[in-house]
């Protein structure tokens, strides 16, 4: 409320980025005595509070071509497009696919989308329309395939102009132009288009696309360009076709020969819906995915080749040339060394970076020689010990500069067994999902099967075989296909993790350091491996496994433009990256659809063309703003839930008492707890806020921040818990009837009459036997 409007001073998001210091101390009393208004909310309306959280996500909806200046001459109202979007639900709840770990303590959360319909200004049509006429004149009019960076760039320079949120562009040119002539004579002739991703379309198929996502927080379609089918090939759902998009054309009246802008703008809102609900609020593939301090991608490479590996069985550090153990070895030489001359020195150690890093040194451009020479002339004159230290790291920086110069064949002399595996794109995009002050750490190890025989037992005992009839020219045969079962080497490899592999972070850091091994099969076998049969790339809860090998490509079963598109065994890069994803930021595939009216998952491939990992209808390795944001929300997401749900079961124990926090806590306990639920209530607003402006480190900062709320919430309402608990005492009561002493009376009689008659007749019998015998 207004009583906290000048609360956000004394906040530093930027100074502590992870709210590592409770700023409730750091409060004036005057701001104190604000917060010290109680809201007359009891226990029950607080847990309910905490047990729904929301926030709003603005989308803009961008028209380009609708003012009677694009294709058919079309001409739409805004307003129209408006009810429409009022019409549809209201909230969108986040779904979630796996659970990691028990559901108990989610807490239901979901995005309010609130539109905003505007058209662009007339010459951004015009010179679109312009752009796209200057390419295909260039192109084969029987294939007129435009590079998608046609529009892509002007689109782009329209929405960082102003980027503040989300926007999608519909695109509806005129067709081109091109003239021709026929029977001599002029002709105008349109010229249907489509888009191509020149940079990561497949060598085989090329997929013909009309809709992009960019790297920033915008997305476009263009409804005129002609649709080309991508999908499964033989059965299955999600296939994009030509109906998935609205057209102008499909809209014509046949009698009146005019368009019925209610129908189109119907079906134009309800597909700017579908794709909000694909790009914006995606389920979650795992929940929770907490933050962490540390993330560390540890990729195994193993191999089955003979060969020795420059960088076997240690771990790599790609910032430096020389990797830390071989500088460790090359400092103590040189302590030992000491009595040798500086050129018997130098050589020495030289020799020792050669052979540790495994490099020819005489084939890079600088001539070490010449190094050798000008630091022999500097410890000449000078003559000192000092000087000669300083040689000592001054040839190791020269060296660290050469290797550093001629990094990439250094590289690629280092992925010997990795093949075309592009593990430095991987670590490129992954960098970019930082959230806080968090760092992600890369590492690599290679190791064959006959330095690893656990590895080999893994995959062996991994290996399954499928059969399947195929009719040919010959009849019908039997063909065997090799394949390696996920699940079970999933289930070899998790008993190495702390066995053999030692990935796991010691007991100090295992709390704020996440662990990703990445276990990739680099094969040379010329056969298709896949596994499961149909993946390059698996991720589990705690691991990702991969395969590649030197097999040619293969077929799979999805087409594009009506081909069949090949996949390539030999690079598993694309699929790993997915599945990195997947496990480390609990991202599902964007062909992973939640279907709100079944309540489950379908597929819906019409938006996996581009900067995607994930499906086969594009190379490229870099991701766009739909997963780069989404990895944002989803570590925001499982703070806010920790958080609230932290709370709520705090407050629910206290409530089974039937208690309110005022029968409970003294009353000045009492006030600290009124101001800090106050400061609570308003961190998660403020969190909630710099979520729709995007600020996702701020936003992060503040549900953190309440973590310290939570925990004084807890100590107060734990102390004053303690009066609540039941007892038990058993006292001896005492009772003055008469008729308990009579009773006892005659029990004891009785007995003692009993005892009497056992006695006697004891005695006669024992008399009457002595009697006979004597």
């Amino acid at each position: 409320g207004s009583i906290f409007a000048d609360l956000s001073k004394y906040f530093r998001p930027n100074d502590d980025i992870i709210a590592l210091k409770d700023p409730y101390y750091t409060l004036p009393i005057e701001e104190k005595l604000k917060l010290s208004t109680d809201d007359g909310l009891s226990l029950s309306d607080k847990l309910d509070k905490l047990q729904h959280l929301e926030h709003i996500t603005y989308v803009r909806v961008k028209l380009i071509g609708f003012e009677k200046d694009g294709n058919m001459a079309i001409n739409i109202d805004e307003q129209d497009m408006i009810k429409y979007f009022d019409a549809f639900r209201e909230h969108d709840t986040v779904h979630v696919k796996k659970f990691k770990n028990a559901k108990s303590g989610f807490v239901s959360q979901s995005r309010k989308f609130i539109f905003d319909v505007s058209k662009a200004n007339r010459e951004l049509n015009k010179l679109i329309e312009k752009s796209i006429g200057h390419e295909v004149q260039k192109v084969n009019l029987t294939d007129p395939a435009i590079p998608i960076s046609t529009v892509d760039e002007i689109i782009r320079k329209d929405f960082i102009s102003d980027p503040s949120t989300y926007t999608i562009y519909v695109l509806n040119p005129k067709f081109p132009i091109v003239v021709t002539k026929s029977d001599d004579k002029e002709v105008n002739l349109p010229i249907p288009y489509y888009y191509k991703d020149i940079q990561g379309a497949n060598d085989r198929t090329g997929c013909g696309i009309n809709m992009w996502i960019g790297k920033e927080r915008y997305w476009w379609v263009d409804i005129t360009s002609t649709t080309q089918e991508y999908g499964p090939a033989t059965s299955g759902e999600g296939l994009h076709t030509h109906f998935s998009i609205p057209r102008v054309s499909r809209f014509l009246n046949p009698t009146k020969q005019n368009i019925q802008p209610k129908e189109f703008v119907a079906a134009l809102s309800a597909f700017v819906r579908r794709s909000v609900d694909i790009l914006l609020n995606p389920p979650f593939e795992y929940f929770p995915v907490p933050y962490y301090n540390t993330v560390i991608v540890h990729l195994f490479v193993i191999h089955d080749s003979t060969s020795s590996s420059p960088a076997n069985f240690f771990e790599v550090d790609d910032s430096i040339g020389i990797p830390t153990e071989n500088k460790m070895e090359t400092a103590k030489m040189n302590e030992e060394e000491e009595d040798l001359d500086e050129d018997e020195e130098f050589d020495s150690m030289m020799k020792n970076i050669k052979n540790s890093m495994n490099l020819n040194i005489e084939s890079h451009p600088m001539n070490i020689k010449e190094i050798n020479q000008e630091h022999l002339e500097l410890a000449d004159k000078m003559n000192s010990n000092e000087v000669r230290t300083h040689m000592h790291t001054k040839v190791i920086e020269d060296v660290n500069n050469i290797i550093n110069n001629n990094k990439n064949e250094i590289r690629k002399d280092q992925k010997s067994h990795l093949g075309d595996f592009d593990y430095e794109s991987i670590q490129r995009e992954l960098s970019a999902l930082r959230v806080g002050n968090q760092d992600i750490i890369f590492r690599k190890t290679e190791v064959s099967f006959s330095e690893c025989e656990l590895c080999a037992l893994a995959y062996a005992q991994s290996l399954k075989t499928h059969s399947s009839n195929i009719l040919d020219k010959n009849g019908v045969r039997t063909q065997v296909h090799p394949y390696v079962d996920s699940k079970e080497l999933h289930k070899w490899l998790q008993s190495y993790t702390t066995e053999f592999w030692d990935i796991l972070p010691d007991d100090q850091t295992a709390k704020f350091a996440k662990v990703i091994p990445v276990f990739l099969f680099s094969l040379t076998t010329s056969e298709s491996l896949l596994l499961d049969r149909f993946y390059q790339s698996i991720s589990f809860e705690d691991m990702v496994v991969s395969i590649q090998t030197r097999a040619p490509k293969y077929l799979l079963d999805y087409s594009c433009n009506k081909q069949m598109i090949w996949a390539t065994p030999k690079d598993s890069t694309r699929s790993t990256l997915g599945s990195l994803l997947q496990v480390g930021w609990g991202i599902s595939p964007l062909n992973e659809v939640w279907n709100f009216g079944s309540d489950r998952v379908s597929e819906d491939y019409q938006w996996c063309i581009g900067l995607t990992p994930f499906a086969p209808f594009s190379q490229r390795k870099e991701l766009s703003f739909v997963i780069s944001d989404t990895s944002f929300r989803n570590v925001i997401y499982s703070v806010a839930n920790h958080t609230m749900a932290g709370l709520a079961n705090i407050l629910e124990h206290v409530k089974k008492y039937e208690k309110e926090a005022d029968e409970v806590l003294e009353p000045k306990d009492y006030l600290e707890f009124i101001r800090r639920w106050n400061l609570f209530r308003y961190k998660i607003s403020e969190a909630l806020k710099m979520c729709t402006l995007h600020q996702h480190n701020t936003c992060l900062y503040y549900f953190r921040s309440a973590d310290h709320d939570v925990h004084e919430m807890w100590k107060l309402l734990k102390d004053g818990s303690y009066s609540l608990h039941s007892f038990f005492d058993c006292v001896r009561t005492s009772t003055t009837s008469p008729w308990h002493s009579i009773l006892t009376f005659v029990s004891i009689a009785i007995i003692a009459i009993a005892a009497i008659y056992q006695f006697k007749s004891e005695w006669l019998a024992f008399r009457t036997r002595l009697s006979k015998r004597y």
